[in-house]
């Protein structure tokens, strides 16, 4: 039996991430792929934005999602990540599954996540 501290499960690399949705979604749209973060150790935020606030800026936006290691934003989330602190930030312009009948990516939150890990290096 392999000793807990040298099994490479318990030495993964776990992050931080905030989920910075688009604009008429809120932070549920993310609950699939966050799950699939939580499973593998990440801490997750997700907060909802004001999307329905026709006045609200970038920078009103950002004060609502927390710093993390990792920032992800999916369409106006591209516009609110340059404004929260992080180690790395990933925008997410369209986001489709890997084969054309697939679900969006979304859906299909193993394939983002692992791609998100790997593309950051946090594995």
């Amino acid at each position: 039996m392999l000793c807990p501290f040298r099994d490479p499960a318990m030495m993964r690399t776990v992050a931080t991430y905030s989920l910075v949705h688009g604009a008429w979604h809120g932070g549920w749209a993310w609950d699939l792929v966050r799950a699939e973060l939580e499973t593998r150790g990440h801490t997750v935020h997700a907060p909802d934005l004001p999307c329905e606030d026709v006045g609200a800026t970038a920078e009103d936006y950002a004060a609502l999602v927390p710093s993390a290691d990792v920032v992800v934003g999916h369409s106006l989330g591209g516009y609110v990540i340059p404004h929260v602190a992080a180690s790395t930030r990933v925008f997410l312009c369209a986001l489709h599954g890997p084969r054309d009948d697939d679900s969006p990516m979304l859906e299909c939150p193993t394939v983002l996540v692992d791609l998100l890990e790997r593309e950051t290096g946090i594995v």
